[in-house]
């Protein structure tokens, strides 16, 4: 098959994988679920935290074996563990059959972690198409908040009825994930890593980020604002709670899926026009600012700006992925991608309950405002990686 054409057909079909993928009618109700099955809102959360540790333990692992055999593979059994689940979350009596299941979906974030992204990577490099990269990792990712936030709404709907028929119906947009991902066809310009032992590219991995400054700042950085970030995402529900009825509440987060949809869709135009490390700071920099008036200052106005800053999100975030890339060793994409996402998922586990004590004992506003402040520095390591751009 001609490469340009391989190189569309891989782009429309990894599109629709990570709608149908990311299309998870349960995810607005998947708490209340959870603890419903399990008796308890403490083991309802536990199964997050299930989820994340498995991710951690496994993501390097994974990482190394995705360098070393084809990207397509790696990503249906991703798929095909997403699958598992939720049928175990379907079938969950009791806390047992959801741990089974956060399991499987910590799996799932391993194989994707670092993969999926150098999927993507390959494939543009294939057909000579490298700079077209954070465009079409922009417009892909954008899907995830598509299908998040009609999913959002559907599911809202389904489950004020059944929340147990949400989390069924969730079965079938994956398994339509799993079907069209095994169309998509492996690229050549795959630099395969070597058949050393995992610890020997562990090894080569640690020393690459140790000696490369820049690569070192971005992944300080990005872990400071993605484990920070994603601990204050959720938790934004019980500070809305404060100030919003619960109904509201759901269009809040449908608000902030659709913003970052488009963030991530015109992410690829706003890099091209300004680049990479720019639109990296000025994003990181709105986000601080409109985050810290939203969450100092509970208001009806509160959501609005969690919703725009969420269109700056993707752009920032399709930014720090391009940075990444340019920085990774071409045969170790998967394993450094992976090894980052292990700080990350480590930082996200231990910073989650400190954020859920500072608001036992203050407040959920002023909780999120101490995370707010605490990403700062994340600006400033992201603006010295233009100096050692001069210094190179």
């Amino acid at each position: 098959m001609n490469v340009q054409v391989k190189y569309q057909r891989n782009l429309k079909l990894l599109t629709w994988v990570n709608f149908l993928g990311s299309f998870q009618l349960y995810a607005a109700i998947a708490i209340i679920y959870y603890a419903q099955v399990s008796g308890s809102y403490a083991l309802g959360l536990t199964v997050f935290s299930i989820s994340t540790l498995t991710s951690s333990i496994f993501d390097l692992p994974l990482g190394i074996f995705s360098d070393r055999t084809a990207r397509k593979t790696v990503l249906c059994l991703g798929i095909t563990a997403s699958l598992l689940q939720l049928i175990f979350i379907a079938l969950a009596v009791d806390f047992k059959l959801l741990a089974i299941g956060a399991i499987f979906g910590g799996l799932a974030s391993a194989l994707f972690s670092g993969n999926n992204n150098a999927l993507l990577h390959d494939t543009a490099r294939e057909a000579g198409k490298g700079e077209e990269y954070s465009h079409n990792l922009g417009r892909i990712t954008s899907m995830t908040q598509l299908a998040l936030g009609v999913a959002t709404i559907i599911g809202a709907a389904i489950a004020n009825q059944s929340l147990h028929l949400a989390i069924q119906l969730s079965i079938i947009p994956i398994a339509l994930s799993l079907f069209i991902s095994l169309f998509i066809i492996e690229p050549e310009l795959h630099d395969k890593a070597s058949n050393y032992h995992y610890l020997h590219d562990l090894k080569e991995a640690v020393r690459e980020f140790v000696r490369n400054i820049k690569l070192r700042n971005l992944m300080i950085g990005s872990v400071l604002e993605s484990s920070l970030g994603e601990s204050s995402h959720q938790f934004q529900a019980s500070f809305y709670a404060t100030f919003l009825p619960i109904w509201a509440i759901g269009l809040a987060k449908t608000a902030t899926y659709i913003t970052g949809f488009l963030g991530f869709f015109y992410s690829g135009k706003v890099i091209k026009r300004f680049k990479e490390l720019p639109s990296l700071v000025f994003s990181s920099v709105f986000t601080r600012i409109t985050n810290l008036i939203a969450y100092g200052l509970p208001s009806i106005l509160s959501p609005v700006l969690v919703a725009a800053n969420s269109a700056t999100f993707g752009i920032a975030s399709v930014a720090k992925g391009s940075l990444f890339q340019q920085q990774f060793s071409p045969h170790q994409r998967a394993t450094m991608g992976s090894l980052t996402s292990v700080v990350d998922n480590v930082a996200f586990s231990i910073l989650g309950p400190i954020l859920g004590l500072l608001a036992d004992r203050l407040s959920p506003g002023i909780a999120l405002v101490i995370f707010q402040v605490a990403m700062i520095p994340s600006v400033f390591l992201f603006r010295n990686l233009k100096s050692r751009e001069v210094q190179n």
